[in-house]
């Protein structure tokens, strides 16, 4: 869920504080591709790091409370209550399902939830090894064919799509009544493309400007009704993002929620 920490809790020891998380400044998505290497979200390590992520969840009750600190979904989702079926969410790069886990601490909703996660093979598999037994969750490798939902949640995934405008036209034809967005890595910054380091790989990463983000979504038929700003911790700190190797004008404080209606 949180791809840019660089702690490894299960063996409690701290990648050296001196490697830049980001390096880099692109254009475009294809240039910072160029300088990319391994294999990102589908790499042994990262595969390896979920695993251990999963195992954390389930062995802690407290951390089906996860999101409530974190994402916004469970309580947005705790706002939508439909009378005609499950509350049915697509939640796109939800990794290997804690998500849906969190959504444990939802009560009261009259026909339950319909969960559809769509993620990359290796964490839809690993998904599946953990949850693949809950009639509520259906994993996907790729977008299925539109059908209805209410939410429609990308969590800290925007920055690595190349195409947004493409894939939120695909997104925009489930017809959600909410886009929720996770994480997103936009303020008052210019919008570049860098190369994250990441468990042994180094892939593309989007910093974007806070009113051409909420334009591309709302160009999309939908209205940002709030934005929080998302405080996370890397390398045990809270404090700025640690992006000093950048100039000014390209460093960013924080991330930030976005929850968007149908306008």
């Amino acid at each position: 869920m949180f791809p840019w920490l660089l702690r490894d809790e299960s063996a409690n020891t701290m990648a050296d504080e001196n490697l830049k998380v980001w390096e880099g400044v692109y254009a475009t998505y294809d240039e910072a591709q160029a300088a990319a290497s391994g294999k990102g979200f589908s790499s042994d390590a990262w595969i390896e790091r979920s695993r251990r992520r999963l195992d954390e969840v389930a062995a802690s009750p407290d951390e089906r409370l996860l999101a409530t600190q974190a994402y916004l979904l469970p309580v947005v989702a705790a706002m939508l209550d439909p009378r005609d079926g499950p509350l049915r969410i697509l939640d796109f790069g939800g990794g290997t399902g804690t998500g849906f886990h969190s959504m444990s601490a939802l009560r009261g909703t009259r026909a339950g939830i319909e969960y559809h996660l769509v993620d990359n093979p290796r964490l839809v598999a690993l998904g599946r090894e953990r949850y693949g037994g809950d009639p509520r969750l259906a994993f996907h490798e790729s977008l299925p064919e539109p059908f209805p939902v209410e939410i429609v949640h990308l969590g800290s995934c925007v920055q690595y799509i190349a195409d947004l405008d493409g894939l939120l036209d695909s997104l925009a034809a489930f017809k959600p009544e909410v886009m929720l967005f996770s994480d997103v890595f936009a303020g008052d910054i210019d919008t570049f493309w860098t190369i994250q380091n990441l468990w042994g790989s180094r892939v593309p990463f989007c910093f974007m400007r806070e009113s051409e983000f909420v334009e591309t979504v709302q160009g999309h038929g939908y209205t940002l009704r709030l934005r929080v700003p998302y405080i996370l911790t890397i390398l045990g700190k809270t404090d700025a993002l640690p992006m000093n190797n950048f100039p000014a004008n390209r460093r960013l404080a924080r991330g930030g929620h976005y929850l968007f209606r149908g306008s």
